[in-house]
């Protein structure tokens, strides 16, 4: 009898730590899938454009808000684009949470449909243009997921001007004056930054994308093609950051320098997580290009 309630009793506890086991293990899945370091670096860029664009270093609550909008929505995409994209990751992304079963696709836009409905909520908050801005900008990530699952070439324009229009939702803080020039300067060295990254990751995919009847620059015109455009995306944006700098105030010229630094730091990270073995050569370009434009940056800023 006492052996037989310790063997129940075993069993219990066996089964509990199976159970946290699995709930562990689908925390991961649904922290890896939504990939937060690019949410992140994408708020920490919405944060130092504010900074720059009104010369008030502060984070008080509605900057907050905004910054919790866009990063729900933006890390929202993953998640969608797995789910369009998981034939492909199962040949090329096999890490990926549901390329490992370890996320069901249901699991996955159930995830990215609440994190977008808090973001909506955040965003009534904030009053009812800032709730429309962010019901656009959720069905335009919407609508990127669907359309990169057949042409990645559109899908990286979308991609990057997703990313470039998230800067400008400052705006919705009601702070200001804003430096408007300087603020869509900002968008659009993130639109550029972006934009070569995707360039870049569809190398890894091409043989997958060509085999499911996708277009890419890589597959219509090679793959040292697409490193070129994607090489000169990031000299533009470095170039055209230091042009901007140099035009700013004392303390304007610093936070610029600041947005600037956090836009490669986004893309550079980015380009660094290229594993395709056939690129490695290509990518190791790159990884030269990103140190080369930080250290234009800061001959820049000490000039």
């Amino acid at each position: 009898m006492t052996k037989r309630l310790m063997s129940r009793a075993g069993t219990q506890r066996s089964g509990q730590v199976l159970q946290l086991g699995d709930i562990l293990r689908a925390g991961r899945a649904c922290l890896f899938i939504i990939r937060p370091w690019a949410g992140l670096s994408l708020a920490a860029a919405v944060v130092a454009a504010y900074w720059a664009t009104t010369g008030r270093f502060v984070l008080d609550e509605r900057l907050v808000l905004v910054v919790g909008i866009i990063f729900l929505i933006a890390s929202a995409a993953f998640p969608l684009n797995d789910v369009n994209d998981l034939v492909i990751d199962r040949m090329v992304h096999t890490e990926r949470p549901l390329s490992r079963g370890e996320l069901s696709p249901g699991g996955a836009l159930i995830l990215a449909s609440g994190m977008i409905a808090v973001a909506l909520l955040l965003a009534a908050r904030l009053g009812f243009f800032a709730f429309g801005w962010a019901l656009l900008f959720s069905l335009a990530v919407i609508f990127y997921s669907r359309v990169k699952g057949w042409n990645a070439f559109l899908g990286n324009v979308l991609a990057a001007a997703l990313f470039g229009v998230a800067i400008p939702s400052v705006l919705f803080t009601g702070d200001g004056p804003f430096d408007l020039p300087l603020l869509f300067a900002c968008a659009g060295l993130c639109t550029l930054v972006i934009y070569g990254r995707e360039v870049v990751k569809d190398v890894e995919d091409s043989r997958a994308d060509a085999a499911n009847g996708r277009v890419s620059i890589p597959i219509r015109y090679g793959a040292a093609a697409a490193y070129k455009v994607s090489a000169v995306s990031v000299v533009v944006a470095s170039a055209a950051s230091i042009f901007i700098a140099s035009g700013a105030g004392s303390w304007l010229r610093l936070a610029a320098l600041a947005v600037t630094g956090m836009l490669l730091v986004m893309g550079g990270w980015l380009f660094l997580t290229s594993t395709e073995s056939a690129a490695k050569a290509r990518v190791a370009q790159l990884k030269i290009i990103v140190i080369v434009s930080i250290l234009l940056l800061a001959v820049g800023s000490a000039a």
